[in-house]
């Protein structure tokens, strides 16, 4: 099996809430990777090994994952990468109650997605960002950050994703 595919089931993993089927994907795509010396996609893999580190509520590992996971997308000059990894750090932070840290790597991920055209990623950035700015209570911010996510999720028919943007453009405006 390819470490690629490694990746994708140890992300199906953790989107399905099995985090220690993901942690063994993952680690093994890490492995793989490694050996095969693709650190290009290596970087995408540790973003979803800090993520998995985060579900589990082990954030000193989680960002050391994602801070692996931005400095191999800049190695490899990959703004995807580069975002997502921005994004995940975003969520590490606001996790640790570093609000104002979170905003800057959220931020960052946006900048970076803005250039990219995609709309997908770039909402559901748009969507963590609003979240850690109502934990600001910033929320004319939030509540129009959430209403661009919300239009992109319907044209792209991304429903688990518009449910959560929706819900929370809900709590903005009650």
């Amino acid at each position: 099996m390819s470490a690629i595919v490694r990746t994708n089931l140890g992300a199906a993993e953790l989107a399905n809430g099995d985090t220690g089927r993901a942690f063994v994907y993952l680690n093994d795509a890490v492995v793989a990777l490694e050996e095969a010396g693709a650190r290009g996609q290596l970087a995408e893999t540790q973003r979803y090994l800090a993520l998995t580190h985060l579900a589990v509520g082990d954030v000193a590992s989680a960002h050391a994952a994602a801070a692996l996971a931005l400095t191999l997308a800049r190695e490899a000059e990959a703004p995807m990468d580069e975002a997502g990894a921005q994004r995940v750090l975003g969520q590490i932070a606001q996790a640790s109650g570093e609000l104002e840290e979170a905003v800057v790597a959220l931020e960052a991920s946006r900048i970076l997605l803005s250039d990219q055209g995609n709309r997908y990623e770039l909402a559901q950035t748009l969507t963590g960002l609003a979240e850690a700015l109502l934990a600001q209570d910033r929320r004319q911010e939030a509540h129009d950050l959430l209403v661009e996510a919300v239009e992109v999720f319907t044209e792209l028919d991304a429903s688990r994703d518009l449910a959560r943007a929706a819900g929370l453009l809900r709590t903005v405006d009650a």
